[in-house]
């Protein structure tokens, strides 16, 4: 599945969404999340939280390909996953993980 495909069902499932080269250049956004070019970076150091627009998010989990983070007062969580040489970055309440894996299976 490409990552249009991937981007436009993910769409339906979140508020936020943007989608990075691994240059950090933003290649396209839905909702109000702005992301600083170096959260690739951030992520690939495996820093133990980022924060995007002032709001703190504890890592939960890093992997090659994914990313999972949580700001507790807000359970909102922050998530990454990494298709072909782009990253996919959203926010949501619900457990990305659970998103991640829908998205998957129709693949």
């Amino acid at each position: 599945m490409s990552i249009e495909n991937i981007a436009k069902q993910l769409e339906a499932e979140v508020d936020n969404l943007v989608i990075m080269d691994e240059s950090g250049n933003i290649l396209t956004s839905k909702g109000s999340l702005t992301l600083d070019p170096d959260i690739i970076s951030t992520i690939e150091n495996k820093e133990p939280s980022v924060t995007l627009q002032g709001t703190k998010y504890i890592t939960l989990t890093v992997e090659e390909d994914r990313y999972i983070a949580l700001n507790i007062p807000q359970q909102e969580y922050f998530a990454g996953i990494k298709v072909e040489d782009k990253w996919i970055f959203f926010t949501t309440k619900e457990d990305p993980k659970n998103i991640i894996n829908k998205i998957w299976k129709s693949i």
